[in-house]
């Protein structure tokens, strides 16, 4: 296809606007923002500031649509009428009259000129096909880039443009990368405005091993230097810096006096970063910024002064930017809004700064780049270096109490800054004002805080306010300064505050108002709220309660929470929604002194409150489908047992089974795949006879009316396949089969089918040719069962099994309305309702026989003379109670007739001795880069808030590259059935097969707004916690942990609150580490929602890449299976006594900072994969010393002589080899010391030793 060019305005394609905001005397900045439909964004802009380039992708993923962008009008012009190909066309660089584009045409290096408006393709040496033009100098006479060749294979061109674009040799250019070797991919990437100097990259894809290097090639003097290094004549490499590993990539400056760009830097211990350099082109200085405040900012660009422009963070193209004046970094935002008031998100129409990619001479504009098809130019009125001469780096802090507060007396206030800092000022230099500017009084204390460097405390002795009027506390100009340099001083900080009469603080309204009608109590609905008249604070001794009747006994204890949104605010609530049923009296009661000004002053008088309950219970009813399985989702809901062991013929291994582990497998007929069905074979060689068990998980039988269906057929015509079932009685829940079970099955269980099956018309199709079957379980009523298809046949084919379904087929169904779990209680009333289902019957008499566990008549009820049909219901009430032992699950049965019909229920209530302290653990899957994971953080704090100390979270870093995750991790999240992120698990939902649920859900109101919610009244992580929680845990946990003789040892208390026999209890442990600084992304900043909190627009997190952000609760290791350990705490228990015992872990390699760790544990039903508890438990490191433990890692060396790794063990050890990713390149025991050569791999490799008393693991780079 011919193309034609032609000049398309951007109205045509996208949008483009640019944006100034004005003020009285002020000149401000302007936002030239381009936002292009074709998804194309700036690419550099010429060195005057006149023109910019630009270009997108086409449906190929190519780069295509190139743009020349006039920046006095904001047009852009298109440089080619239509999609190119595959082969790529873009635009680089511009000249400064706007009259040259380099860039690429059809895959080919290239140049646009204004005077015939069309591409023309540029040589590239003999024997190279393609290529591109990176740069070219503000005159137009000098343009650099690169010729291709095949995939990998790269020579750098430099191109004499006042020639017609001829190729200029450059004699002694580097070719020799890091490793020696002249990888054939080498580059040229910059050019200064003068042509003098060219910046080049050698084996830019090859960093394992690292070969990648850039240079500074001088063609007056026709020599380079190598950035970054030393290099002498034999090749040998010393960095510049310590822990530089390579440099990552080098831009120059106009002027072509600086080159930044960004190091990649390898710490000792394997820590990996990028940061910023400074490279002095004339001086050969070379300058590493390495501080705290440097690492995961790249250098991007810099000024003809050298002054860097970074951004963070390194490893996602959502960025903050700054600039770097002296040892500081100053954002963009920053100075925007600290000189002229101006906020960036606003003013742009972005959620983030971005990125710089190009500055003009002067410094005054800035070419950004946003997102894919988002990018905008700033237009300055002076450079940001002098404006940065204004710019308070002390102006970000937060003071407590907050602004605004009001109280009785000032004793103390405290202010957070963002970065380290020293106090200058006397003691006495903050002044208390009054609201006419008088002094009231002077500080006493005035100084840093002990623990925490960017805290500044501040104490008054007995400041008195008045109340209704107005202080302001005044802290000096200079009396605050940034650690280790008097120069950064603070400009006076006021905060204001309001006086309060010396009184308790008291309740200004309460919702719902005393004396309400109400049928639930809880935190996301249905709160106590209570508004005060000041700021206030809990106190350690708060509690409240809510009582029923008369009862002296609380019915429960209620949380209490001061709102993050108004200090004024306290939400009272239960743990779990608590319902106030119809007929009761219920008193909540909130203790004197619970809560007290914000300053700890004038606590609260007691507050009592009554309300009466109107709530009439839900009733959930045994279910119609007890069990259902067509096979379409697998085999996950049947045990298996392979007896035979024989190995299976060919055709039979064909259809996946296996002499071990296939005793029934999934078939499919070749046309259908998704109409799945169970088989199972006696097709062996040798020939033998088959022992294959497929079981249900356990099923309880409630009534006569119970039914098993099935649809079956054999395999082969020739032969004589028999399908036997049986049903066995056993109340254990099993979640595995052994030799053992399958021998209690054939001894105790009954065969209910044994029958020849008959094969289809056609032996190669299943559809249409299966034989249904049903058989009553009437003998089964009131029975927990395992329902067993067993194949034993000898030297026959193959049987087939579908659409497997237990059923209930009752005419009335009948639920309770009592509680099922109390405690402590000698009896309780039972009580329930039955609702008819029978659609012609009507039924005209009710008896109800009520038994104990040893089948004893308790009480009955007999009413006749009604008329019960479809759709009614019949409430019941027992007048005599069932007596409670305590400490056991109470098992009884309800003998139920109606007529005729018969049905006997059973059902339990639990007795426990004590009420277990119930604690849930949120698993979340997370991470770094995941913009959506802010939701799991709001979720978990909203429930941590709620719930307290009973939330135990755990964040699994696994999202895609996140720093955090660990093979180790990954593997722990295929477990759990993570898929997306923000997502978690809640206490194990789902057992054995976890089922992940999400935080928060948006949802649309009715003007069309969406909004972010906590519950959802189904399934997000609040409302499977809230239904967890009205669950009472059968056993109370409690654990503590300390580091001791290098393990960290971790005893546990457990006491069960019921006596139980035959447990399989296991204990999981993990550990995790709090304080770990990285960065955030968010992509909730643009959005206003109070549930969004901080992280939603105007929030402290509103930014799209929040950093530094401190993660807390982050999974280091599970030192355990996924189920836990074993064989720790008995078959049987007895309620009530206390049980101990301990766990030694090896400390993680990948804690950053012991001090910051603790461990969780999970008591875990092994049957089940249910939770029983939870606990946790900060680390004891008292006895720590990490100088030790280094001392003894240094006793293994590891190091690497091209492909050829050296261990020195000292000792018995055994070495195993990872690749990155993971898999295990080699294996081998030494004794003492030994080497280990690699064939065919390099780049980075783990190397594991473990001995007898340790393991390290060490990361080294193989030539």
């Amino acid at each position: 296809m011919k193309k034609k060019s032609c000049l398309v305005f951007l109205f045509l394609l996208g949008i483009l606007w640019n944006v100034q905001v004005h003020a009285d005397g002020v000149s401000q900045p302007t936002f030239h923002t381009f936002k292009f439909t074709d998804q194309a964004t700036l690419q550099n802009m010429s060195d005057n500031g006149k023109w910019a380039v630009a270009f997108g992708t086409n449906g190929n993923s190519v780069e295509d649509f190139p743009k020349l962008i006039d920046l006095a009008t904001d047009k852009a012009t298109e440089l080619l009428s239509e999609s190119g190909t595959a082969l790529g066309n873009g635009a680089y660089d511009v000249n400064n009259e706007g009259t040259l584009v380099v860039g690429r045409y059809e895959g080919n290096p290239a140049v646009w000129t204004k005077t015939n408006n069309k591409w023309t393709v540029l040589p590239v040496p003999t024997g190279w096909d393609g290529g591109l033009v990176n740069a070219i100098t503000p005159d137009g006479k000098w343009a650099i880039g690169r010729a291709t060749k095949g995939q990998y294979d790269e020579t750098p061109v430099l191109w004499d443009m006042s020639k017609g674009g001829i190729i200029t040799e450059t004699p002694n250019i580097p070719v020799k990368d890091m490793t020696g070797l002249d990888q054939h991919q080498s580059r040229f990437v910059g050019i200064s405005a003068d042509g003098r100097y060219i910046v080049g990259c050698l084996s830019f894809s090859y960093i394992q091993p690292i070969a990648c290097c850039y240079y500074v090639y001088d063609r007056d003097k026709q020599t380079y230097k190598f950035i970054g290094f030393d290099v002498d004549e034999n090749y040998k490499w010393t960095p510049l810096a310590q822990n530089l590993a390579f440099i990552d990539d080098a831009r120059i400056s106009n002027n072509g006096k600086y080159i930044t760009g960004t190091a990649y830097m390898v710490k000792e211990g394997n820590a990996e970063y990028k940061t910023p350099f400074l490279y002095d082109v004339e001086a050969g200085s070379f300058s590493i910024y390495d501080q705290n405040q440097d690492q995961g900012l790249i250098g991007l660009c810099c000024d003809n002064e050298g002054h860097v422009f970074g951004a963070s963070p390194s490893d996602s193209p959502a960025r903050e930017w700054s600039i770097r004046v002296g040892q500081y970094w100053y954002s963009l935002t920053q100075i925007l809004k600290q000189h002229y008031n101006i906020d960036f998100n606003t003013a742009s129409g972005f959620e983030n700064s971005g990125t710089p990619i190009a500055l003009n001479v002067e410094g005054t504009k800035i070419a950004v780049f946003v997102y894919k098809g988002e990018s905008y130019i700033l237009e300055m009125p002076q450079s940001l270096v002098e404006l940065t001469n204004e710019i308070d780096l002390l102006a970000n802090y937060s003071v407590s109490p907050e602004e605004g507060s009001q109280f009785s007396a000032l004793k103390s206030l405290s202010l957070t800054f963002d970065r380290d800092i020293e106090v200058t000022g006397k003691s006495s230099a903050v002044i208390l004002k009054d609201e006419n500017g008088n002094k009231v009084t002077s500080s006493v204390t005035f100084k840093r805080n002990a623990n925490n460097s960017k805290i500044v405390d501040i104490s008054f002795r007995g400041a008195n306010l008045e109340d209704g009027k107005k202080y302001t506390v005044s802290v000096p100009a200079g009396s605050i300064v940034i650690n280790g340099d008097a120069e950064k001083a603070c400009k006076e900080i006021n905060i204001s505050y309001t006086g309060r009469a010396n009184k308790p603080v008291a309740p200004t309204s309460i919702a719902p108002v005393d004396n309400s009608t109400l049928s639930l109590l809880n935190f996301s609905t249905n709160p106590i709220i209570i508004n005060f008249d000041a700021g206030i604070a809990l106190t350690d001794t708060a509690y409240a309660a809510v009582y029923r009747n008369n009862e002296t006994e609380p019915m429960c204890e209620l949380k209490m929470a001061v709102s993050s949104l108004d200090s004024k605010q306290l939400g009272v609530y239960p743990s779990a929604g608590q319902y106030l049923y119809k007929g009761n009296e219920y008193y909540v009661k909130i203790k004197a002194g619970s809560v007290t000004d914000v300053l700890g002053s004038n606590p609260n008088e007691a507050i009592n409150l009554h309300y009466t309950g109107n709530y009439e219970r839900e009733i959930n009813y045994d279910d119609v489908t007890l069990f259902k399985d067509d096979f379409n989702n697998g085999l996950g809901q049947f045990l298996f047992y392979e007896g035979d062991k024989r190995e299976p013929v060919e055709s039979m291994a064909q259809w996946g089974f296996t002499a071990t582990t296939t005793p029934w497998s999934i078939v499919w007929d070749e046309d259908n795949t998704s109409d799945l069905a169970a088989a199972s074979h006696s097709m062996y060689s040798p020939a033998g006879k088959s022992d294959d068990w497929m079981v249900t998980t356990q099923i309880f039988i409630p009534s006569n009316q119970c039914y098993l269906r099935w649809e079956s057929q054999s395999y082969l015509k020739s032969k004589g396949d028999r399908l036997k079932i049986m049903v066995w009685e056993y109340d254990p829940v099993l979640n595995a089969l052994n030799d053992d079970l399958i021998a209690k099955f054939k001894n105790e269980g009954k065969v209910i089918y044994d029958e020849f099956e008959k094969p289809g018309e056609d032996e190669n199709k299943l559809a249409g040719e299966w034989t249904s079957h049903i058989v009553k379980l009437e003998e089964f009523k009131g029975k927990n069962v395992y329902i067993a298809f067993v194949n034993e046949n000898e030297d026959q084919s193959a049987i087939f099994i579908d659409n497997v379904e237990v059923t209930n087929d009752q005419k009335f169904l009948v639920g309770l309305t009592n509680e099922t779990s109390v405690v402590n209680q000698k009896e309780i009333k039972i009580s329930g309702r039955i609702s008819i289902n029978a659609l012609e019957d009507t039924y005209q008499s009710v008896h109800i026989i009520m038994k104990d566990a040893n089948g004893n008549a308790i009480d009955e009820i007999s009413e006749s003379g009604l008329s019960l049909k479809n759709g009614d219901k019949y409430d019941f009430a027992f007048q005599k109670a069932l007596p409670l032992s305590v400490g056991i699950a109470n098992k009884f049965t309800l003998d139920i007739t109606l007529d005729d019909e018969e049905k006997t229920t059973g059902y339990s209530i639990k007795n426990l001795a004590f009420a277990p302290t119930k604690r849930l653990v949120i698993e979340e899957f997370t991470g770094t880069d995941c913009p959506n994971c802010p939701l799991g953080i709001l979720a978990l704090g909203n429930m941590e808030k709620m719930f307290g100390d009973q939330i135990i979270p755990m964040a699994i870093h696994t999202y895609d590259g996140d720093i955090y995750s660990t093979k180790e991790l990954e593997e722990y999240s295929a477990f759990l059935n993570f898929s997306g992120a923000p997502s978690g698990v809640v206490n194990r939902q789902g057992g054995a097969t976890p089922v992940p649920s999400y935080p928060m859900a948006s949802v649309k109101n009715t003007e069309g707004k969406v909004n972010y919610i906590f519950t959802n009244g189904s399934d997000l992580w609040l409302d499977q916690a809230e239904k967890e929680f009205k669950v009472a845990a059968d056993a109370e946990l409690n654990i503590t942990a300390k580091y001791q003789d290098g393990k960290i040892v971790v005893p546990c208390t457990y006491k069960y609150a019921l006596n139980a026999t035959d447990l399989n209890v296991s204990l999981f442990m993990a550990i995790l580490e709090d304080n770990l600084t990285r960065y955030q992304c968010n992509n909730l900043g643009g959005t206003s929602d109070p549930n969004l909190g901080e992280w939603g627009l105007g929030g402290q997190y509103a930014a799209s890449v929040v950093a530094p952000y401190t993660f807390n609760d982050v999974v280091r290791s599970i030192p355990s299976a996924y189920y836990g350990v074993s064989g720790l705490i008995p078959s049987s228990v007895t309620a009530g006594e206390e049980n101990t015992t301990s766990l030694d872990l090896n400390i993680p390699e990948n804690v950053i900072d012991l001090t910051n760790c603790k461990v969780v544990c999970m008591m875990i039903d092994a049957n089940t994969g249910n939770i029983i508890n939870a606990a946790r438990a900060d680390i004891n490191t008292d006895d720590y010393n990490s100088i030790e433990q280094t001392k003894a890692d240094e006793s293994i060396s590891v190091n690497a002589d091209n492909n050829t790794i050296h261990i020195n063990a000292g000792t018995t050890a055994q070495v195993t080899v990872y690749s990155v990713d993971g898999s295990v390149l080699d294996q081998v025991v030494i004794e003492g010391e030994g080497s280990l050569k690699l064939q065919g791999h390099k780049g980075i490799v783990l190397v594991e030793v473990t001995t007898e008393n340790t393991r390290v693991v060490k990361k080294v780079f193989v030539k």
